[in-house]
């Protein structure tokens, strides 16, 4: 059964935690974070490697179902900033590979966590941006505030980074969902991508404070709020809506 998408403006659909931009025939997904898996091993933890094989399984389906002939990695697609652990470099090039062998081409936008990326693209032949500009699209990872001409001309900006996540309660026990952020940003539209990763439970947008200069309080007061629950994508409301909701409870 193919995964059903959510089409949260006109031309740009949700499948799962990626976002497919119909214009550009183009799957964007964002903080993989490949790699995490050996860390938490160095730490002494017992985990078990699946992280990798549920996510080329959820990419295979979102390309699938949107028809997408390109995917765009949009930041910190490794884990470790400082070094290249053995996991990070045989994730990295097996994605790269599986995407290849399927007839998709790769855009990869750097993050915050890629400082040390390129050496492993390179054995496989793909290079890296800072930034990534097509159509009226600007796509960054949104650890920094973009300062180029391509940020300032264009409509729509797409970062990652901050993995949002919305966490509800009934006073008993608590669930948290990724989500994807929708608002305005000046006269741009704004979206923020939650992680691709299900590893890391992300942000809370009701509790946690964010990091991107990007995502102001003023910003994020009338954010549109898009919650993703195992591939299903449903529309939450603003987060003003959300906390008035909640209030009455």
């Amino acid at each position: 059964m193919l995964m059903r998408g959510l089409e949260i403006v006109p031309g740009i659909v949700a499948y799962g935690e990626a976002l497919f931009v119909a214009s550009l025939g183009l799957l964007v997904i964002s903080d993989l974070q490949l790699g995490r898996e050996e860390e938490l091993r160095k730490a002494g933890g017992l985990v078990i490697d699946t992280e990798h094989a549920d996510m080329t399984r959820r990419l295979a389906k979102a390309l699938e179902a949107s028809g997408a002939t390109r995917v765009l990695i949009n930041g910190d697609l490794k884990h470790e900033f400082g070094t290249i652990n053995q996991q990070e470099e045989r994730s990295v090039l097996e994605l790269l590979r599986f995407l290849q062998e399927r007839g998709v081409s790769v855009i990869v936008v750097r993050g915050n966590h890629d400082v040390l990326l390129e050496p492993i693209l390179k054995r496989a032949g793909f290079a890296s941006f800072e930034e990534y500009l097509e159509g009226d699209f600007f796509f960054c990872h949104g650890h920094t505030l973009p300062r180029s001409q391509a940020f300032k001309g264009a409509k729509t900006v797409i970062i990652g980074h901050e993995h949002p996540a919305l966490a509800l309660s009934d006073g008993l026990r608590q669930e948290t969902g990724k989500c994807f952020l929708f608002a305005s940003h000046g006269r741009k539209s704004l979206i923020v991508l939650p992680s691709f990763s299900r590893a890391t439970e992300g942000t809370d947008v009701l509790r946690q404070e964010f990091l991107s200069p990007m995502l102001t309080p003023a910003v994020l007061r009338k954010a549109e709020v898009f919650l993703v629950i195992d591939e299903a994508v449903g529309s939450a409301g603003t987060l003003v809506q959300i906390e008035k909701a909640l209030k009455r409870f």
